[in-house]
């Protein structure tokens, strides 16, 4: 009956939630290069598509410190903050231009770091964050960012479960870049 056809659609929805964004792999890769390729590396990620240290091997990142291991166990602010203190004690040995970072809210935390420590945003140490939340144009120095488009793959998946849709296709889009003050891509 209904409740059986509900639950044929949500188990639908899920396969098709696992299947839409990007390769984060892919999408990592093509961004580090693009950044180094500007004259904006060494860069300093955050793991989060788990390839990170492949990326090392491949030349993408130039060390091992180079990769930050978030937990998001706690507040997300107070760990970018965190990551901030171990990134300007990382600084002096281990120097690094940009620190592309998987969420606004750590990003926020150590721009903060950042600037109580001297560094200028982004003329020293430019920062990328992900997710476009709604606070990024107003931080300290307005993110750099993307937008995954969390609510367009949401209302599509919505919309095929109001419509008892059985089955979707596989989606893959580019995140969308949104370039405010924290990180200005150079062309070299």
């Amino acid at each position: 009956g209904r409740g059986r056809r509900w639950r044929n659609s949500v188990d639908a929805a899920r396969k098709g939630l696992v299947r839409m964004g990007t390769d984060i792999g892919r999408f990592m890769r093509s961004w580090i290069k693009k950044i180094n390729d500007s004259g904006q590396g060494p860069v300093v990620v955050a793991s989060w598509c788990g390839e990170e240290e492949q990326m090392l091997e491949e030349g993408l990142l130039q060390c091992k410190e180079h990769i930050l291991y978030p937990s998001f166990t706690s507040n997300r602010y107070e760990e970018g903050i965190a990551f901030g203190e171990h990134l300007c004690k990382l600084y002096k040995k281990y120097p690094f231009r940009t620190v592309f970072i998987g969420n606004d809210s750590l990003a926020a935390g150590l721009m903060t770091v950042f600037l109580d420590n001297g560094f200028r945003i982004p003329e020293d140490i430019g920062v990328i964050g992900f997710g476009d939340d709604d606070g990024c144009p107003c931080f300290r120095v307005p993110l750099t960012t993307f937008d995954c488009n969390i609510a367009g793959n949401a209302l599509e998946i919505i919309e095929g479960i109001a419509t008892n849709k059985t089955s979707f296709e596989d989606k893959e889009e580019d995140f969308t870049y949104i370039e405010r003050k924290s990180f200005r891509m150079k062309s070299k």
